[in-house]
């Protein structure tokens, strides 16, 4: 993206690829942040490869469009970065006409609070929340800490009703990488997992994840990962918290059914989440956070 040198330091308001943007631009390096769904589209660290993959071709992310049947503007979602899927995951459990993974994405959201430390560059702390309320339930925020070689997100959910409700999330990270089936993630091994591709079976990691094709799992998992990238000389330390399930997924050569533009071999998608094997229930006032932080190291 380069635009470190285009823009002063601090918080731009720009169009990028066609969508409404917050850029920050810090000595640490550059963030991009989407208005629609508070969605992370780009973290770059200053002299570092960009963390995250974006779904891009010479015109827009992806448009907006106008449903000609109803004369509603539908707003079609960014493959790109790391969406937020709240205050459910896949699709809807009782309604399929929901749009899958929630309202967080398609929505506004508005910048509640920002801390930059542009005079020493240690980190900058963002908080949003929606510009409208989504949910006749829940109360959600969302909040990103920055550093030369970490992000950290957090997606904060509080139970505003007055008695018990469920909850699936997941932070859906593209990690942008060389070659999907040349890296490696460690620290799945020996977990029960739930494999979507061949009909929610149930099955255990046997050694570490390694040449991966298509695949579209649920680990239950409450641990760290690392995702190794030899081409990329760097391995990603990436640790959560508040959750019990890690999704690992990769569409292999049917990518185009994704309305994926290019070869699906460039990410990798690490997903910190709640899926409905785990059974979160939230109390009446109750407050949980999920967590997902991505540490840059260069590998020796």
């Amino acid at each position: 993206m380069s635009s470190q040198y285009d823009y002063s330091q601090g918080i731009h308001e720009i169009q990028w690829h066609g969508r409404d943007v917050w850029l920050i631009i810090e000595p640490w390096g550059e963030l991009v942040v989407a208005k629609m769904g508070a969605q992370v589209l780009h973290y770059q660290p200053v002299g570092e490869q960009p963390l995250f993959w974006s779904n891009t071709h010479t015109g827009p992310l992806s448009e907006n469009y106008l449903d000609k049947s109803t004369s509603v503007l539908v707003r079609d979602p960014v493959r790109a970065g790391a969406p937020l899927c709240w205050p459910w995951f896949g699709p809807h459990e009782h309604d399929p006409s929901q749009p899958g993974h929630g309202f967080a994405r398609i929505s506004d959201w508005k910048l509640e609070r920002s801390v930059l430390q542009s005079a020493t560059g240690d980190s900058t702390k963002l908080r949003f929340s929606p510009s409208t309320l989504i949910s006749a339930v829940f109360t959600v925020a969302f909040e990103i800490e920055v550093h030369h070689d970490k992000l950290l997100m957090r997606i904060e959910t509080v139970n505003c009703s007055s008695s018990d409700q469920s909850l699936t999330q997941a932070i859906h990270s593209y990690f942008a990488v060389a070659d999907s089936q040349k890296v490696e993630v460690q620290g799945l091994n020996n977990c029960e997992y739930i494999d979507k591709l061949s009909n929610n079976t149930r099955a255990k990691q046997k050694g570490e994840l390694t040449n991966i094709n298509a695949i579209d799992s649920i680990y239950i998992h409450n641990g760290s990962v690392v995702l190794i990238d030899k081409q990329y000389q760097r391995k990603l330390i990436i640790d959560k918290g508040g959750s019990g399930s890690t999704v690992v997924w990769n569409p292999g050569n049917a990518f185009k059914q994704y309305d994926i533009l290019q070869d699906s071999r460039k990410f990798i998608c690490v997903e910190a989440a709640n899926t409905a094997h785990e059974e979160l229930v939230l109390s009446a006032g109750q407050k949980v956070s999920l967590t997902q932080s991505i540490k840059i190291e260069a590998l020796l």
